[in-house]
């Protein structure tokens, strides 16, 4: 995890991650992209975009109990043909 830059209104940060299997990439980069809302929002955690208004009374995040209530699914639970959706956490992910 790099700290790129101290911006004005946020922090950039970049983090580099290496795959053996680079047809399954956009499958990574979902599940990765969720890892990181879902750790954030466990934690109360924000991620707001640099053109929000204010601050708001209290926190929007998502309570866990909440994550798939209707209309989202949980995508450990879907199928696609024989294969089950990726779970949360991918072996093939690591970083470098």
């Amino acid at each position: 995890m790099l700290q790129k830059s101290l911006d004005d209104f946020a922090v950039t940060y970049e983090l580099n991650v290496y795959s053996d299997d680079p047809q399954a990439m956009p499958q990574l980069y979902t599940a990765l992209h969720q890892n990181i809302l879902d750790v954030f929002n466990e934690q109360g955690v924000q991620i707001m975009t640099p053109a929000y208004q204010g601050d708001p009374d209290q926190p929007k995040v998502v309570p866990r109990d909440q994550w798939f209530a209707a209309p989202a699914r949980n995508p450990a639970t879907l199928t696609t043909g024989a294969k089950t959706a990726a779970p949360p956490t991918q072996p093939g992910l690591s970083p470098f």
